[in-house]
C-alpha cells in the first residue's frame, strides 16, 4: 500500500513541465529569491569562481541570519558577518 501524499507529489513531478526556456535573470531577481534565514552555498575555491556579483547583491538586499556554506571559506564570509547578514558559517 503507497502513501497518498507520496502518490501526489509523484503526479505532479510527472506532470511538471520540463520543456526548455531560459531561466537566467538579473542578479538584483536572483538575490531576490534569497529569503532571511536561508541557508546559502557558496561555489567556488577562495579566489578562484566565487560568485562575489550575486553574494554582493545579496548583502545590498539587506538579508539577515542567514548561514553561509563552502568547502574553504575566503573574505567573503567576512563581508557577511561585518554587514551583519550571518552568525552561521559551516566550513
Amino acid at each position: 500500500m503507497s502513501d497518498p501524499t507520496f502518490v501526489e507529489a509523484r503526479r505532479r513531478l510527472e506532470a511538471k513541465d520540463r520543456s526548455l526556456r531560459d531561466k537566467r535573470m538579473p542578479l538584483a531577481q536572483a538575490a531576490a529569491l534569497v529569503k532571511d534565514g536561508d541557508h546559502v552555498a557558496i561555489g567556488g575555491c577562495l579566489y578562484s569562481r566565487t560568485p562575489m556579483a550575486v553574494l554582493r547583491e545579496i548583502l545590498r538586499h539587506r538579508r539577515s541570519h542567514l548561514t553561509l556554506s563552502r568547502n574553504l571559506m575566503c573574505y567573503e564570509g567576512e563581508l557577511f558577518l561585518a554587514a551583519g547578514a550571518t552568525r552561521d558559517i559551516i566550513t
